[in-house]
């Protein structure tokens, strides 16, 4: 491997491993201990999403090393699609495909145990009884993926090319910035990733209680992979975020995992944006996370119709106040 690639934030392969062991290190304990183990939702979000990035700069690395075998194989594996819209599941198939050399069948079964546990967390087929300890499991594979003979090849290709490289400070990593068609940005983040002190937030908007804001800041009553308790109240405090977000105070937005009801939120601002309402999930979907806007656990799409009925809402409220 001579490393033609890099993270396109600026971080080596090398440098989002010592980050993930890190946040592993820092959560375990926790989860482990049952202390606070409804964080677990959180957790395994926000590892789900690191070691998706580790696979995605592994893929992209060995595409790069591969020539015009690493263009077929994304051709095969992506269907026309840039390695940077595939899913973890489609990466994984490319690391698979490209490095057949470096793999045992422990090796396989690490990868695919990843993936298996990463589509039911995001397609809500892992019970709630079962999270916290799948939340270890995924934590333990990860931390073994991190040391795999596959990522200590992949470092060693990718750090030839870092000495030029600076990772990126122009963005918190803790926080993803959400830029809607008219310019208004609003910060998400996940409770993991609360931060008391956060010099750039002027104003929060959170749709789970423990977030506990000490700074100026709404919480709309909204249980987990549900919708708003009261609808009207809810919707009048996204509006008013949004207001704030759009006059430019720095707004962040969050829930636990930063997915499903943030997602929402997102969605909803993203018609106070403009964004016609049968578009507007599909928005948050492409330009936040793919799998924005959760379904219930009975696999009902609540969210993406409480997006609708806020649309009809703001519409009604429009034509009232005109």
């Amino acid at each position: 491997m001579n490393g033609k690639t890099v993270r396109p934030d600026g971080r080596t392969i090398e440098e989002v491993c010592h980050r993930l062991l890190d946040d592993i290190n820092r959560w375990s304990p926790e989860v482990q201990a049952g202390i606070r183990s409804t964080l677990w939702h959180g957790v395994f979000t926000k590892a789900h999403q690191q070691v998706e990035v580790l696979l995605k700069a592994c893929a992209s690395t060995m595409v790069a090393e591969a020539g015009d075998a690493g263009a077929a194989a994304v051709a095969v594996v992506g269907g026309g699609k840039p390695i940077a819209a595939m899913t973890m599941g489609q990466h994984v198939d490319l690391v698979r495909r490209l490095g057949s050399d470096l793999f045992g069948g422990e090796d396989r079964r690490l990868l695919d145990r990843l993936t298996e546990l990463r589509n039911d967390f995001v397609h809500g087929r892992l019970p709630r009884e079962h999270g916290p300890t799948r939340t270890v499991e995924f934590l333990s594979l990860a931390q073994e993926l991190c040391r795999s003979r596959l990522v200590a090849a992949m470092s060693g290709a990718a750090s030839e090319m870092s000495g030029s490289i600076q990772p990126n400070q122009e963005c918190s990593e803790v926080t993803k910035e959400v830029r809607f068609r008219d310019g208004t940005i609003i910060r998400a983040s996940s409770l993991p990733d609360r931060h008391v002190n956060a010099d750039w937030r002027g104003f929060g908007l959170y749709a789970d209680a423990r977030w506990a804001p000490s700074w100026p800041a709404e919480v709309i009553s909204w249980p987990d992979s549900g919708i708003p308790d009261r609808f009207e109240e809810a919707a009048e405090q996204i509006c008013r975020a949004f207001d704030l977000a759009h006059r430019g105070e720095h707004v962040e937005v969050g829930c636990a995992g930063g997915i499903g009801r943030t997602g929402t939120i997102l969605a909803c601002m993203a018609v106070l944006a403009g964004e016609p309402k049968i578009n507007a999930v599909k928005w948050v979907r492409e330009n936040y996370d793919q799998d924005a806007v959760e379904p219930d656990q009975q696999g009902r799409p609540i969210q993406e119709c409480w997006v609708e009925r806020f649309a009809d809402y703001v519409r009604g409220r429009t034509a009232t106040n005109t």
